[in-house]
C-alpha cells in the first residue's frame, strides 16, 4: 500500500509539472525543428533547421539551410530578433545577408508567410527569391522559386537552361529534453504498474 501511494503521488507530481510546462507555453514558446530543403528543378536537396522563440511582444528566429545554397557550402545561419506587431504579425527586414541578401516580407500570427522576398542577393547569377508557406509548432512546410539573372550561367553544367528553381521545404519539432524525459519516466511508471 505504501509503495503504491507513493507512486501516486510521483504521478501526481510529473502530471502536474507537465501541464504548467504547457501553461508556461501560452506565455513563451521555443520551437527547434529539423527538416530537409528540396530543389526540384535541378535534384539538390541538404538539411534545413529553424529554431524559433515567441512571446506575446518578441521574436527570435533562426534558419540554418545547409548543403550547397546560393552556390556556397554550408551558410552561416540567418538569425533576426525584435518585437512582435500589435497584431501578433512579425515583420521581416534582414538586410546585407552575406548569403542570402537583403529578407523582407511577414510571418502573420497564424504563421503563413506573407510576400517574403530574398533581394539584393549577392551571387551575381540571383536575381531574387520567394518564399511561401506555413510556420508552425508541430511542423513548417512551404515552396520557394529562385529567379535567375544571366541566361548563360541558369542552371549550371549539365542542367537545362531555365530562368527559374524552385523547390520545397519542410521541417518537424524535434522533442525538447524534458518532454522527452517526461515520457522516459512515464514509461517506468507504466512498467512499474505492469509488475505491481
Amino acid at each position: 500500500m505504501k509503495r503504491s501511494t507513493h507512486t501516486k503521488r510521483f504521478a501526481a507530481v510529473l502530471v502536474a509539472g507537465f501541464v504548467s510546462l504547457i501553461i508556461g507555453q501560452t506565455q513563451a514558446q521555443t520551437v527547434s525543428q529539423e527538416g530537409e530543403w528540396v530543389n526540384t528543378s535541378f535534384g539538390s536537396s541538404g538539411p534545413l533547421f529553424i529554431d524559433f522563440t515567441l512571446t506575446p511582444t518578441t521574436y527570435s528566429f533562426t534558419v540554418d539551410p545547409d548543403g550547397f545554397v546560393f552556390n556556397a557550402p554550408d551558410p552561416d545561419a540567418v538569425n533576426t530578433s525584435g518585437l512582435r506587431e500589435p497584431d501578433g504579425s512579425v515583420i521581416l527586414n534582414i538586410a546585407n545577408d552575406p548569403t542570402f541578401g537583403n529578407i523582407t516580407g511577414t510571418i502573420l500570427a497564424d504563421g503563413t508567410l506573407q510576400n517574403v522576398l530574398f533581394s539584393d542577393i549577392p551571387n551575381p547569377n540571383i536575381f531574387n527569391m520567394t518564399v511561401e508557406g506555413d510556420i508552425g509548432v508541430a511542423e513548417s512546410s512551404g515552396t520557394y522559386l529562385v529567379n535567375f539573372n544571366d541566361p548563360a550561367t541558369r542552371g549550371g553544367p549539365g542542367v537545362e537552361q531555365t530562368d527559374f528553381a524552385q523547390g520545397t521545404w519542410t521541417t518537424t519539432q524535434i522533442p525538447e529534453p524534458a518532454s522527452l524525459a517526461l515520457l522516459g519516466i512515464g514509461g517506468l511508471l507504466c512498467v512499474h504498474r505492469r509488475r505491481a
